[in-house]
């Protein structure tokens, strides 16, 4: 599962995810609209406007860091707009080696 899928059909891959995880959703659950709901909930905009994520602070080894940090604009290769293409060559590296083996595809 990817960002720019998640992003073009984020209905499939919850979907996929919870069967994955073994909590597929039932017909009854998909009829009501729980999979929408659930998207819908935990989609960018809606997390990124909690009052706590606007607000509230996490405390890391270093101090505290405010929540609205960890959201930015949720456009797929927005990465490009902070990282260089040095450091981003650097974290393809080290996904590689610690992945490697896993299947996983980066």
């Amino acid at each position: 599962m990817k960002y720019e899928e998640i992003r073009n059909d984020p209905v499939r891959e919850l979907k996929r995810l919870a069967e994955f995880v073994g909590c597929g959703f039932t017909e009854e659950e998909e009829k009501e609209g729980i999979v929408e709901q659930i998207v819908s909930m935990c989609g960018l905009v809606n997390l990124a406007n909690l009052e706590v994520n606007k607000s509230g602070k996490t405390d890391f080894m270093h101090g505290p860091i405010k929540n609205n940090m960890f959201f930015r604009r949720g456009v797929v290769g927005d990465w490009m707009n902070h990282l260089s293409a040095e450091l981003a060559k650097r974290i393809d590296e080290i996904s590689e080696t610690k992945f490697e083996g896993s299947g996983l595809k980066l």
